[in-house]
């Protein structure tokens, strides 16, 4: 779930392809830890999924981080003008 939320909530077309693939091949890799049995795979397949969750979280900040102090786009735009109080009334 964590990676298709970041690929929705990402406005670059890069990083919600990703979300999409890792979001697939996350939901592949659990129906197949599911389906065997416990053994050496799982170190394996959980040193991976830590890998790509730690890819995403780094690429999110940065576009994060991009998108709010370089382009200057508030985090939460609450700001009313003037014309838009008195198109209320």
């Amino acid at each position: 779930m964590y990676a298709i939320t970041i690929g929705l909530s990402s406005r670059s077309p890069l990083l919600f392809g990703l979300g999409i693939i890792m979001s697939l091949l996350f939901s592949v890799a659990y129906g197949i830890a599911l389906s065997v049995d416990k053994g050496d795979g799982l170190d394996e397949s959980t040193f991976a999924s830590l890998t790509a969750i730690v890819f995403m979280l780094v690429f999110h900040a940065l576009e994060r981080y991009n998108r709010h102090a370089v382009d200057k786009t508030p985090f939460l735009d609450f700001s009313v003008t003037s014309e838009e109080l008195d198109s209320e009334v």
